[in-house]
């Protein structure tokens, strides 16, 4: 995987955990 999209998937896990 590109690491842009390592970045966007770590985004979103952190965000889901926000929540």
């Amino acid at each position: 995987m590109n690491s842009t999209e390592k970045c966007s998937i770590a985004v979103l896990m952190l965000n889901s955990k926000a929540i």
